[in-house]
């Protein structure tokens, strides 16, 4: 029995259209694949489901037993061995936060959190360790790996050949590869208000947003001032991959000053901010 439910539609005789779907990342993951071969189509997703998986038992904050929460618990000044591939998610997201002037940062859950702790903490790509020089860091890429997750379903397709999809984690980290079966891209919709939502084409792109649905929802932290953002809002962000584009959008809805904004939207290749409410 697989791991996801799926529906299979035959177009022509030359292509299909299957759409999976399946839990992870505290998220409902939506897949629409449009390709020759069901068996194929079932396959990759098979493969992305795999590699969902993999991605949570490694760098899940909330579980116990993953490698980042082990790591988190590590007291200040031992020098740990760390996984490659965790290793190169934190070394990262500490140049997001050089990127984005510190407004995006996996550490606001450290104790005692201030802005600039990544000053406290020696990543050692070649020797594949990290040492953290301050008590109390701990990492949460919580919101980072939905997007690292698309990129790494980008690579399976890729490698897979299938150019036609359209993958979505939890409608605010999304994936567009190709063409929509008769059209140009992917039309997709991104939120303006509570019932009102603007379409967009995306074409090899990624749509991110973040921010409060509602005013009752406060879960991402100003680096600036340490506290939660209060009230609703959303900003939403399209460029090339999903790791960047957490990151940005992220910093996006963490930044209100409109020069500051312009000056890190330049420091990512292509990106550009879409009109959302805020």
């Amino acid at each position: 029995m697989r791991p996801f439910e799926h529906i299979f539609k035959e177009i022509d005789k030359d292509r299909g259209l299957l759409y999976a779907w399946f839990a992870a990342m505290h998220s409902r993951v939506d897949i629409v694949i449009c390709d020759k071969c069901e068996n194929d189509m079932l396959a990759v997703t098979g493969k992305i489901y795999e590699r969902i998986a993999q991605l949570e038992k490694l760098a899940n904050f909330y579980d116990p037993h993953s490698e980042l929460t082990k790591l988190n618990e590590v007291p200040a000044g031992v020098q740990t061995e760390v996984g490659e591939e965790l290793l190169s998610m934190l070394y990262l997201s500490m140049r997001y936060n050089e990127l984005t002037d510190g407004r995006f940062d996996v550490c606001v859950k450290s104790d005692g959190y201030t802005g600039g702790m990544w000053g406290n903490v020696e990543i050692d790509l070649e020797g594949g360790t990290i040492t953290k020089q301050r008590y109390g860091i701990r990492f949460d890429l919580s919101g980072f790996l939905k997007g690292y997750a698309l990129d790494q379903a980008r690579n399976i397709l890729t490698g897979y050949a299938v150019s036609d999809v359209l993958l979505s984690i939890g409608n605010s980290s999304v994936l567009a590869l190709g063409n929509h079966p008769f059209g140009d891209g992917w039309r997709v919709s991104y939120p303006e208000s509570d019932d009102s939502n603007i379409e967009i084409d995306l074409h090899d792109e990624c749509l991110t947003t973040s921010g409060n649905a509602n005013s009752e929802r406060r879960h991402i932290v100003n680096p600036v001032s340490g506290a939660l953002i209060e009230g609703e809002g959303r900003i939403s962000v399209v460029t090339r991959g999903g790791a960047e584009g957490e990151a940005l959008s992220t910093a996006m809805f963490v930044e209100r000053g409109a020069g500051e904004r312009e000056a890190i939207l330049g420091r990512f290749r292509r990106a550009r901010l879409l009109d959302t409410m805020n």
